[in-house]
Order: structure tokens, then C-alpha cells, then sequence
């Protein structure tokens, strides 16, 4: 019994002294290879730096938004900022991630900064008093194909299929719902399907996608195609209380198409049906 304790104890030393053998065989590996490479001392994002942060504030901030490492040589970024007094007067151009090397082009004096912001797109309008606000969610080629943005307006089209009415013609079934017809007279059958535009220049107040449109089609020259956005748009416009409802009903029912209009373009329009579409 004490011979086999003594074994495994004898082979715990050994597997216990080959580890430590091999660890420091491995360390001395990587301190060789490393001993023989000229490094560099370079400025390291260590905490998100928003879009417009001063050079001033790098090292001002607690924490700081960045750290001196050494790196080999041949890892270090061209212009990669080595003295953040370099930076005085300047603000960063876009957001910089942590882990990042300070890249002095992605820094900026201020005036470029305004005009970079002057060039974008409107995020959002205010809503006029008296107003709601109602978001919608669109396909691109209902969306004018992405190219809108907040403060358009726009002609709103709406489209129903046909709907079986009941024998009094008081009301229709739309998918599981009965609806009825206020006041209606009419007669059993179906609603025929219809199109119309049901409001004009309906003000956009914001539009939100995951994947905007891009003037570059790929394979072709710049500018020469535009490239489609993949996904939805949820395009939230100011309406009536009264439109608000009409909005709902036929996002639920129906379908919405947008269409460019400026406050002059308000030709005569009229409920369309299969009739009209094939009339002389």
C-alpha cells in the first residue's frame, strides 16, 4: 500500500515539475520572439469616444478615454497619434470603439464638424399643435422606394380588396372582423375592390430604417444606379384624430402606398375600381 502512495505521489511530482518546464519553456518562447521586434508607444481608445469630443478632453475625462500601449511596430496604424497635444483644437469626426488606435485623419476642427451635420439628412420635425403623431410600417416600394425623409409630404393611397357585405348590405367582413357601414342601405354582395388617395400632403414627421437606400449599384459606376433598401420603413406622419382612424383601418385592412407631392399637387381624384381601371 505505501509503495503505491509513494508512486503516485513520485508521479504527481513529475507531471507537477514537467508543467512548470513547459510554461516556462513557452514564456521564454514568446519573450525571444518578442525581445527581437522594435515597438512603439501609441494612444489606445479605453472608453467609448462619442462624435464630437474634444482632443482636449482624452485625458481630462475620469477615466480616461484612452491609454498609452506598446505595440510592435508593425501593428501600429499609420498616423496613428502618439502625443495627445497633437489633438488640441480638434474633435473627433465619427464615434471611436474601444480598443481603437487614435487615428489623427478621424479627427476634425469644429467648423468641418457643422458642416458634416449641416449635410445630413433631417431626423425628425415637430408635430403642429392639434396633431398625433402615428407611425406606419411600409415596404420600400410603398415608402417611395426609401427616398423620403422627415418633413416631406406626401399623397397617401390607400387600396382594399374586395369585402363580402351581408345580406342587408350593412356591413362587411374584413379578414375576421365584421364591420358596419354607418347608415348604409345597400344591397348583399361584395364590396368591390377600390384605390383612392384619402389624404394629401400628409406631413412626415420622422422616418426610421434599418437599411437606407445607396447611390452606388454594385458592378456599376458611382452614381449611376440606385441600390434598394432591404426591410421595412416606419414612417410616422402628423395627423387629424379623425385621420388617424382612416390611417389605422386601412394599415389593417388595406394596404398604403405614398406618393411625392408637393401643396400645389392636389389634382381631382376619385375612388378607382376595376371599372374605371379598364374604361375608355
Amino acid at each position: 500500500m505505501k509503495r503505491r502512495v509513494l508512486a503516485l505521489l513520485a508521479a504527481l511530482l513529475l507531471a507537477g515539475a514537467g508543467t512548470y518546464v513547459l510554461v516556462g519553456f513557452v514564456q521564454g518562447a514568446e519573450e525571444r520572439a518578442v525581445a527581437g521586434e522594435e515597438r512603439a508607444e501609441v494612444y489606445v481608445v479605453t472608453r467609448a469616444i462619442p462624435r464630437g469630443t474634444t482632443g482636449e478632453a482624452l485625458a481630462a475625462a475620469s477615466p480616461p478615454f484612452v491609454a498609452l500601449e506598446s505595440l510592435p511596430v508593425k501593428a501600429v496604424a499609420p498616423s496613428a497619434v502618439t502625443n495627445l497635444n497633437s489633438l488640441a483644437g480638434f474633435v473627433a469626426e465619427i464615434d471611436l470603439a474601444v480598443g481603437e488606435q487614435l487615428i489623427a485623419p478621424r479627427w476634425i476642427v469644429p467648423d468641418q464638424l457643422d458642416t458634416l451635420r449641416a449635410a445630413l439628412p433631417q431626423r425628425r420635425v415637430e408635430t403642429p399643435a392639434g396633431m398625433l403623431e402615428l407611425p406606419v410600417s411600409l415596404p420600400a416600394e410603398q415608402a417611395l422606394g426609401g427616398i423620403i425623409a422627415a418633413g416631406d409630404t406626401v399623397a397617401v393611397v390607400v387600396s382594399f380588396e374586395s369585402f363580402p357585405a351581408d345580406a342587408a348590405g350593412d356591413a362587411v367582413t374584413v379578414g375576421t372582423d365584421v364591420v358596419a357601414i354607418p347608415g348604409s342601405a345597400g344591397e348583399a354582395g361584395a364590396v368591390e375592390q377600390a384605390t383612392h388617395i384619402i389624404l394629401h400632403n400628409a406631413l412626415v414627421v420622422e422616418v426610421q430604417a434599418s437599411t437606407p437606400p445607396s447611390f452606388q449599384a454594385e458592378g456599376a459606376a458611382e452614381g449611376t444606379a440606385l441600390l434598394a433598401p432591404q426591410g421595412d420603413f416606419v414612417v410616422t406622419f402628423a395627423l387629424t384624430p379623425a385621420d388617424v382612424e382612416r390611417m389605422v383601418f386601412a394599415a389593417k385592412y388595406g394596404s398604403i402606398w405614398l406618393a411625392a407631392q408637393t401643396e400645389d399637387d392636389i389634382g381631382p381624384t376619385g375612388v378607382v375600381t376595376i371599372d374605371e381601371i379598364f374604361a375608355d
